[in-house]
């Protein structure tokens, strides 16, 4: 993590000892008091002491957060809410809404909604997110690269198509300009 002394200067200065954040970035990045932060990622939600340069995990109060083989953490928090200043709202990106202080659900769905076939706003964020082959495990981190190299070679495919069939376009003028000529 960098800092920046103001929005004028371009000198940043590094941090080195920063709560771990997932490749998806910062979702949550909120002023406690004039030295701590709350930081929230898929990674997990630490406080963040920057002038001591230390934090802890905020859900669990362990000094040293966890490392993963995963990019994310059993805790990816897409967001935070202070309602009231009473209870903290967590949005967990598996687990949905939820208040820290008491870790029950935030609303409780409905009877009539829980039987509700998907929406399909939400197939297609299912389907963004890759979260609908999440039945592959581990596998499914190669899903975004698998689709990449995919549409590279299909570009491929396409472009060098065009192109034979302009050269094939460009013989046949050719050749029938050639044989006008040579009659």
């Amino acid at each position: 993590m960098y800092e920046f002394k103001n929005l004028w200067t371009s000198e940043r200065i590094s941090r080195l000892n920063t709560p771990p954040i997932s490749v998806m970035g910062l979702n949550v990045m909120e002023q406690i008091n004039e030295d701590e932060w709350i930081i929230g990622s898929f990674s997990g939600l630490y406080i963040w002491n920057k002038t001591f340069e230390t934090y802890y995990d905020a859900l669990n109060n362990n000094i040293e957060a966890q490392s993963y083989g995963l990019p994310f953490s059993n805790n990816q928090v897409s967001g935070l809410v202070f309602y009231n200043n009473e209870q903290t709202i967590l949005f967990d990106y598996n687990n949905g809404a939820s208040t820290i202080e008491s870790k029950n659900g935030f609303i409780k769905m409905p009877d009539k909604y829980k039987t509700r076939p998907m929406s399909l706003w939400n197939l297609s964020l299912e389907i963004h997110t890759g979260r609908i082959v999440t039945f592959l495990g581990i596998m499914t981190l190669l899903i975004p690269c698998i689709l990449g190299i995919t549409i590279i070679i299909i570009i491929i495919i396409l472009i060098s198509g065009w192109k034979i069939s302009k050269l094939k376009c460009f013989i046949r003028s050719a050749t029938s300009y050639i044989k006008k000529v040579y009659k």
